[in-house]
C-alpha cells in the first residue's frame, strides 16, 4: 500500500545577508547530500524573487527537526532568518477531508 499521509517539516528561510549566504552557499551542497543519504530530504528550492527559500524533510520530531536545521549552513553562517513548522503532508487530497 502507497503511503498517502505524512508528518514532515519544512523551514521557510529569508535572507538577511547575501554576503554571508554566498560564503556558506560552498557548503550548502554537502549539508543536502548529508540529507538525501539520511533519507531526510524531500524537496528545497529558492523563492522565485531570490529572497529566500523552503526545505522540506522528514524528522521524528520538532525538536528533532530543529536540530537538523541547525546544521543549515545559512542557519549557521546566519545568512537567514529562518522558520520550522510541523507540516501534515497529504498525497492524495481530498477536499472533504478537512
Amino acid at each position: 500500500m502507497v503511503k498517502t499521509r505524512e508528518r514532515m517539516y519544512v523551514m521557510m528561510a529569508k535572507l538577511n545577508n547575501m554576503l554571508k549566504a554566498m560564503t556558506a552557499g560552498t557548503q550548502y551542497p554537502a549539508w543536502i547530500q548529508k540529507l538525501k543519504d539520511d533519507g531526510r530530504f524531500v524537496a528545497a528550492g529558492k523563492w522565485s524573487d531570490n529572497s529566500g527559500g523552503l526545505l522540506i524533510f522528514r524528522a521524528e520530531s520538532l525538536e528533532e527537526a530543529m536540530q537538523v536545521v541547525k546544521d543549515d549552513p545559512l542557519v549557521k553562517n546566519n545568512a537567514v532568518n529562518h522558520e520550522v513548522k510541523e507540516w501534515d503532508a497529504n498525497f492524495d487530497f481530498e477536499p472533504t477531508e478537512y
